[in-house]
């Protein structure tokens, strides 16, 4: 006779296999509707140079958030300079891009429906908290405008929080 998991635990699995498909399925719309809006007259040598810093170099580098026993990868705060200064599109891009290749490098990320859970989270994670500057703020490419203000601070601090 062989053991047989309890149907809680079969439905949970089941529960956790449909939020990981359909979190990688709405992550890859978002991903796909940002590479068809990216408007191609803001991709540079600046955008290509920030891109290459932060999916080669800056995901290695991470700081630990002191009482919390967690950590924020150098990369989150290039992926903000991104929404800044290149607008939400180029943003989710390059978030989703960095995950994804950071999970081809990490140890515990060896099952594909995990690296592309990752990617998807990512470009989700990047699209909220983008589109909710856009409603608060306008466009957060105008929020760097200007010198610094209220206004400035106040939107970093809420993109860091929704982050």
């Amino acid at each position: 006779m062989s053991w047989m998991p309890p149907k809680a635990d079969i439905k949970n699995e089941k529960l956790v296999k449909a939020y990981m498909w359909t979190t990688i399925g709405a992550g890859g719309l978002i991903y796909f509707l940002a590479a068809l809006r990216l408007d191609s007259r803001i991709i540079d040598l600046n955008l290509g140079m920030l891109v290459v810093i932060t999916v080669v170099l800056s995901s290695r580098i991470t700081i630990k958030i002191p009482q919390f026993g967690s950590q924020i990868s150098v990369s989150d705060t290039f992926i903000f300079l991104t929404l800044l200064l290149y607008g939400c599109e180029a943003a989710i891009l390059m978030a989703a891009t960095e995950a994804l290749l950071s999970s081809f490098r990490s140890a515990f990320c060896r099952r594909p429906s995990t690296i592309l859970f990752n990617w998807g989270c990512a470009a989700l994670s990047a699209c909220v908290t983008a589109y909710t500057l856009v409603l608060f703020f306008g466009d957060p490419v105008s929020l760097n405008a200007g010198p610094l203000s209220a206004r400035f601070i106040t939107a970093m601090g809420l993109m860091a929080l929704i982050q």
